[in-house]
C-alpha cells in the first residue's frame, strides 16, 4: 500500500504488489496474539506453578494487546481504502458503507456458524463514527484518540457516580432493579437453553441458539458506550491507526526512527508494570496509591494494554526498516498469513469450533492448561501452507475476495495473472 496517487479507471483493491511489509507482519502478529489467548477460553482454570506462570505471562504481554494491534491495522485500511476512493474519483463514502455493510454480514454469519466470540460486530458499528474524521490530519486523529482513551480510563468511576447518585432517586432505583431483574431472567433463559442444546451434540441446534440469542446480545453490546468502555478504546485505535498511516509512519519510517524507539522502551515498561500491577495485585476493581486515591484496574488496563501495543507495532517497523534481510525473511511468513488476515481468523473459529465445542471433539477442559498455547501454535502454523499455496494462485483470500466484491458491487479478478504466479513459484 503505497502512497496513493491519482489515476485513471475504476477504484479498485490493492494489489499484491503494492503491499507494505509492515503491515501484512503486524497483521500475522495480531492473528497468533488473539488466538493465543481466545484459546485459555477453553482451557482449565490453573492448578500447577508452571500453568500459573503460564496464565500470567499471556496476561501479562499478550491479553488486551492485540485486538487493539487488529483495531489500529482497521484504523489503516479505513486510511487507504479512502484515500484510494477520492484519488480515483469514486464515491469513498458509499463504498465504504457497502464496505461496512458487507463486513457485518460476514461478522453474523461467523456468530452463527463458528463461535459467539466475535470482534467484527463492532467494529461495523465503531467504524462509522471514522467517516468524521475521512480528511482529518494526523495530528487531529491522534489527540481525538487520547481523548477517547482518556473517556474509556474515566467510564468505570463514572458509571459509579452515577449509580450511586441514582440510588438518591427512588424511581430510578426501581427502574434499576426491574432492569437488572429482567437481566437475570433472561440470563437464566440464555445459560439453561444453552446447556439444553450443548448436550445434543448438534450443529444445527448451536446455530439456531446462536441465531437466537447470541446475534441479538452481540448487537446490542457492540452499541453500548455506557456499560462497554471498550468501545472506546476500539474506536481510539481506529484512529490511532488513521494518524499512523497519515504521519507516514508506515509509508517512511526512516523519519520516525529516533521516536519509534522511545516508544519500544518506553511502551515496554509502561505495559509490562500495568499489566503486573493488575495479575500480582489485589483483587477488586481499584488499586489503592499513595496518595489514598484509587485507581481503577479498568484504567490502568486500557493504558497497559495500548503501550504494549504501539510497543510491538514500532518495534517490528523499526526491524524492517533497519534494512536487514535477515530480519524480512524471518518475518516473511507472518507477513505471508497478514495478507489473508479476514480469512485465517476465521480459519481459527473453524478450528476452535471443531477442537472443543459439544458438536465438535469436545477437548475443552481436557488437557492441563499449558499444552492449549501449543494447541494454538499448531492452529497458527497450519495457517502458512495454506495460505501460502492460496496466495501463489490467487489475488486474495477467499473471505478477502468476498469482502472486496461485496464492497465493489462487481465480481473481482481472482485469479494470479500466469506470469505472476511463474514468477511466485520461482521466488
Amino acid at each position: 500500500m503505497r502512497s496513493v496517487t491519482a489515476g485513471a479507471g475504476l477504484v479498485a483493491p490493492v494489489l499484491p504488489g503494492e503491499r507494505i511489509q509492515a503491515l501484512d507482519v503486524l497483521r500475522g502478529l495480531a492473528l497468533l496474539g488473539i488466538l493465543v489467548v481466545n484459546i485459555l477460553d477453553y482451557s482449565p482454570r490453573p492448578t500447577t506453578t508452571s500453568e500459573r506462570i503460564t496464565a500470567e505471562f499471556i496476561n501479562v504481554f499478550a491479553d488486551g494487546s492485540f485486538y487493539p494491534l487488529f483495531s489500529l491495522l482497521f484504523g489503516v485500511g479505513f486510511a487507504v481504502f479512502l484515500d484510494r476512493a477520492e484519488a480515483r474519483g469514486a464515491n469513498g463514502v458509499l463504498l465504504y458503507l457497502r464496505r461496512l455493510v458487507a463486513l457485518l454480514a460476514i461478522a453474523v454469519v461467523q456468530i452463527v456458524m463458528l463461535e459467539d466470540r466475535n470482534i467484527l460486530v463492532r467494529y461495523a458499528f465503531l467504524a462509522l463514527p471514522l467517516l468524521l474524521f475521512w480528511r482529518a490530519s494526523a495530528r487531529a486523529c491522534f489527540f481525538a484518540a487520547l481523548v477517547l482513551i482518556g473517556l474509556a480510563v474515566a467510564r468505570a468511576p463514572i458509571n459509579r457516580a452515577l449509580s450511586q447518585r441514582g440510588m438518591r432517586d427512588p424511581v430510578a432505583v426501581a427502574a434499576q432493579r426491574a432492569g437488572q431483574a429482567s437481566d437475570r431472567a433472561r440470563n437464566q433463559a440464555r445459560q439453561a437453553e444453552q446447556r439444553r442444546v450443548a448436550a445434543t451434540h448438534s450443529f444445527v441446534a448451536t446455530a439456531a441458539f446462536r441465531a437466537r440469542w447470541q446475534v441479538p446480545t452481540q448487537l446490542r453490546w457492540s452499541a453500548n458506550l455506557r456499560r462497554n468502555p471498550n468501545l472506546l478504546h476500539i474506536l481510539a485505535m481506529f484512529l490511532l491507526g488513521v494518524a499512523a498511516w497519515r504521519s507516514g509512519m508506515f509509508l517512511d519510517p526512516t523519519k520516525h526512527r529516533r521516536l519509534m524507539g522511545y516508544v519500544v522502551v518506553l511502551g515496554a515498561v509502561v505495559g509490562v508494570a500495568g499489566n503486573l500491577a493488575i495479575s500480582l495485585g489485589p483483587d477488586g476493581d481499584a488499586i489503592p496509591l499513595l496518595s489514598g486515591w484509587p485507581i481503577t484496574t479498568t484504567a490502568i488496563t486500557f493504558i497497559a494494554n495500548t503501550a504494549l501495543t504501539l510497543t510491538y507495532i514500532s518495534a517490528v517497523v523499526l526491524l524492517l526498516s533497519a534494512g536487514s534481510e535477515a530480519w524480512r525473511r524471518r518475518l516473511a511468513p507472518l507477513a505471508l498469513i497478514g495478507r489473508m488476515g479476514l480469512t485465517n481468523y476465521l480459519w481459527q473459529s473453524v478450528a476452535m469450533s471443531l477442537l472443543f465445542l459439544p458438536y465438535g471433539l469436545r477437548l475443552e477442559g481436557k488437557f492441563p492448561l499449558w499444552t492449549y498455547p501449543l494447541i494454538a501454535i499448531v492452529i497458527f502454523l497450519s495457517h502458512l501452507p495454506l495460505s501460502a499455496w492460496w496466495l501463489a494462485r490467487y489475488r486474495f483470500g477467499p473471505v478477502e475476495w468476498l469482502w472486496r466484491t461485496a464492497t465493489y458491487g462487481r465480481r473481482q479478478p481472482m485469479r494470479l495473472a500466469p506470469d505472476a504466479v511463474s514468477a511466485v513459484a520461482t521466488s
